[in-house]
Parts: C-alpha cells; structure tokens; sequence
C-alpha cells in the first residue's frame, strides 16, 4: 500500500466528512478532538506517514483510560469514530461510513439483560447520556454476578457500597463520582414484567457513599 503522509491524510479525512454533508464546526471538533490526537501521536513516534500499529497502539490506550473511568465510553468512541474513518480514508481514499460499535466485556445474564433494554427503551435521553448510562449498569451488573447476585432480590446499600468501593480502587475520582451520580438517578432497579419493587435509588438516598465499609 502506497506511503501517505499523516497530516495530509487528516486533512482529507475533514474535507471528506465535509463533503458529506457534515457542518463545519463538527468536522473541525472531529478533527480537534480525534483525529488531530492520532496524527501528534504519529509525531511523537517520528513517524510522517500514516501506520496502523500507532493508531492500534492509541486505541488500546483510550480503551484502558475508559475502563479506568478517565474517559467517558462516548469519548472512546469518537476516538474509535476518528481512528476509523483515518483508516478508511487512508485506505480507500474515500468515506462510505463506519460503525465503533464494540462489544461489551461485561458479560451479564439474561436477567441484568434484559432490564438493561427495557430500561434504556424507556428513556428518552440524549445517545451520549444513553451509552455512558448502558456502560455504567453493565459495569455494576457484572460486579452483581461476580459476586454470586443473579438478580436485584438481595442487593442492598451493603452491595452498592461494596461496587462504590471497588470502582475507587480502580478508577479515577472523576469517574467514579460520575457512577455515584449513575447509579443514583439513573440506572434500572426493577424489570418491567416483574411485581417485585427495588428501591436501590431510595436505598442509595439513605446511605453516604463515601464511607468505606469497617474493617473491625
């Protein structure tokens, strides 16, 4: 495949997302935000033409940032947007469109499955606020059956406390003040077809979840 040098290729992936019809200041926040971080990696690296183990190696790290909370999953994915379409520009020489759909590594069980879809379907919140909510009840859902909940039955503040905890031992503060705020306001507590009611939001109202469980 012929050598193309990285700038120029950022700047023909922009005009192509212009000529399809996509404004102005989004191509050039698309760039900014994305792309532009792709190319100054190429750099940092010495490298002037376009290489895809650099743009893998960044997006290895973008999805470590994410799983660490530094990131939000809709930042991870206009990166993925951004190393996407470069690629498909660099080699096909044109933008047909490109799906980052990536599939989740919290794997649940039908139940948590389930609640997380009717949930979402319910809702009608902005698509950004949609995949950070769906990120975030998958994250806690699978924390769930790790630690043996199948369903909600028996969660209580113990086991939101016990999620809170683990989140800060392998997150930022940022994000894990973003899951308190989640979890709070947002996330399914009760299957549509179910009689059962759980209450984790009014259980979360009673409960500080800034203290860490007591070691005595």
């Amino acid at each position: 495949m012929n050598k193309i040098n990285i700038s120029k290729l950022g700047e023909q992936t922009r005009e192509a997302q212009l000529a399809r019809g996509i404004r102005q200041d989004t191509a050039w926040n698309n760039y900014l935000t994305t792309i532009e971080s792709i190319v100054k990696r190429h750099m940092e690296h010495g490298k002037e033409e376009f290489d895809h183990n650099i743009v893998s190696k960044f997006m290895c790290e973008q999805e470590k940032r994410m799983n660490s909370g530094e990131i939000t999953f809709y930042m991870y994915r206009k990166y993925k947007r951004g190393a996407d379409r470069l690629t498909e520009m660099y080699e096909k020489g044109f933008l047909e469109g490109t799906c980052p759909g990536k599939p989740s590594k919290f794997v649940l069980n039908d139940f948590y499955e389930q609640l997380v879809a009717d949930f979402l379907k319910e809702r009608n919140w902005h698509q950004n606020t949609c995949e950070d909510v769906r990120w975030t009840a998958r994250k806690f859902f699978f924390w769930l059956l790790q630690n043996s909940f199948e369903d909600l039955t028996n969660v209580g503040a113990k086991e939101i406390q016990g999620f809170i905890v683990h989140c800060s031992d392998t997150m930022r503060i940022s994000g894990v003040h973003n899951i308190k705020l989640y979890i709070r306001h947002s996330l399914p507590t009760q299957p549509k077809s179910s009689q059962q009611r759980y209450s984790l939001p009014e259980k979360l109202r009673r409960f500080k979840l800034t203290k860490r469980p007591s070691t005595s």
